[in-house]
């Protein structure tokens, strides 16, 4: 039965693309894995993630403690 329904799905897909063929449109993965490097190097000094997180913005820092006197 799954298989059934993947060939019905990849049929369906086929005549989609035959009816529409400029709606899809097929990237090669070299092309597309070279924007997304580019992409992610482009913006890593904005990303918190590899830059950190400045201490006055940073809501997980430990807070000063209270001191009873």
């Amino acid at each position: 039965m799954p298989r059934e329904s993947v060939i019905r799905s990849l049929v369906r897909l086929y005549w989609l693309i035959r009816k529409n063929p400029l709606s899809v449109l097929f990237l090669e993965v070299s092309k597309c894995s070279e924007e997304i490097k580019n992409y992610i190097e482009e913006r890593s000094g904005e990303d918190p993630l590899v830059k950190g997180i400045p201490e006055e913005k940073n809501p997980f820092k430990e807070k000063g403690g209270c001191v009873i006197a």
